[in-house]
């Protein structure tokens, strides 16, 4: 029988600004759970060297300090290669269930198998399946261990969390199997955030016009920011730039360093300056931007569950988005959706003539907190399922 209150462990081994989208997702995961806090504790394993300004936002939580997850070490990758041999072959590796055993752990959610024979359940999540859907951006080696990791997390962990059913077809169609251990558990953007006004606001960022759409991605080629920038140059050739495009995420990407370079390059040669790159901002303004803007703009190749869409729908925006199975099932009444690769169909997007509605913050956060509180639900219902199982 499921315990009165079950202990789940998380593991954040990344800085915000090395990934402020999985860094938010949790956020605001842990702000549903914690309405599920007399169920529920949530233990929070972090780096020992993180910021004051990590600490900061999960001072509401009980974290701990250790390197055991910190990929920067090489024993810990080392280590990480030769826990997953022993789940392979004898279902489960002792030293790390006695590490989570030692912080009186239940279950770890959301990041890796555990093992068949494992007394601490597991439910990870595989956020998304790129190398099906966009190859070419993946050596050979990464999409055969990503499709190892699926395998694995089918055979030993007891659910695997996906965000949408398009992602559930994609985990069917690589294992081969109609029946699996997936399940679906689709996070709303959780609002929690102080307005600004609006002079204030864009006084601090330099924005002269107020008549702009949201870009808040960060610059990894997948997210293909250079289809916006077609668009915009196809708009100032026919000079219909009388809105800007404002841009924020992380410019950094270690895994392509060029691309960066490629959109300053385009921006350089075709002068187009109504794209501006605020890059990483405070996330309490990134929201105000999101409310004051005539919409936000995802034109991402691939994508799990887009945070930028769910934003959107949390405060009633526009959202203008690429035709991906992801952001299909994501669409509402107030989705326009594009080919990405088709700039000329954004473009006659952009300069439609949008009907703009600022709800009030109150009523904005009143409708995020009952699709909060159902997400939560349906978590706590998996692990509930989890424990009461009898495998």
């Amino acid at each position: 029988m499921i315990k009165n209150k079950i202990n789940i462990a998380f593991v954040l081994n990344y800085s915000y600004y090395t990934w402020i989208g999985g860094f938010n997702y949790h956020l605001n995961l842990f702000k549903c759970l914690s309405k599920f806090r007399d169920k529920i504790n949530i233990i929070i394993f972090v780096n020992k060297n993180i910021s004051k300004h990590d600490q900061n936002l999960l001072k509401r939580y009980k974290i701990i300090k250790t390197d055991k997850f910190d990929y920067s070490f090489l024993r810990n990758r080392t280590g990480r290669i030769l826990s997953k041999f022993k789940i392979l072959f004898s279902g489960r590796d002792r030293i790390l269930d006695k590490f989570f055993k030692k912080y009186k752990t239940d279950l770890v959610s959301h990041f890796t198998y555990l093992g068949q024979e494992s007394p601490i359940r597991s439910l990870p999540i595989i956020w998304d399946f790129q190398e099906l859907h966009n190859t070419k951006n993946f050596p050979y080696k990464d999409i055969f261990l990503r499709k190892i990791n699926s395998i694995m997390c089918s055979r030993h962990s007891n659910k695997v969390i996906l965000g949408g059913n398009h992602a559930l077809n994609d985990y069917k169609k690589l294992l081969n199997k109609k029946k699996t251990n997936g399940i679906v558990i689709s996070q709303p953007y959780f609002l929690d955030f102080k307005i600004k006004k609006k002079s204030s606001l864009f006084k601090k960022y330099n924005i002269i016009n107020k008549n702009y759409f949201l870009l808040p991605n960060q610059y990894w080629r997948h997210k293909n920011h250079l289809i916006v920038l077609k668009a915009l140059k196809y708009l100032k050739n026919r000079k219909k730039n009388n809105f800007s495009i404002i841009s924020t995420g992380n410019i950094k990407n270690w895994r392509d360093k060029k691309y960066f370079n490629e959109i300053l390059d385009f921006l350089k040669i075709n002068k187009i300056n109504n794209y501006i790159i605020l890059g990483i901002i405070d996330h309490n303004d990134l929201i105000n931007l999101a409310y004051y803007s005539n919409g936000i703009i995802n034109p991402s190749i691939s994508e799990g569950w887009s945070n930028s869409v769910e934003l959107a729908k949390s405060l009633n925006k526009i959202n203008i988005i690429s035709n991906i199975s992801c952001h299909k099932e994501q669409a509402n009444k107030k989705s326009f959706l594009f080919h990405p690769n088709n700039h000329k169909k954004l473009a006659s997007i952009l300069i439609k003539k949008f009907q703009h509605t600022y709800l009030k913050v109150d009523q904005l956060q009143k409708n995020v907190d009952k699709k909060s509180f159902i997400f939560g639900k349906k978590y706590y219902l998996t692990v509930s399922k989890i424990f009461n199982s009898k495998n």
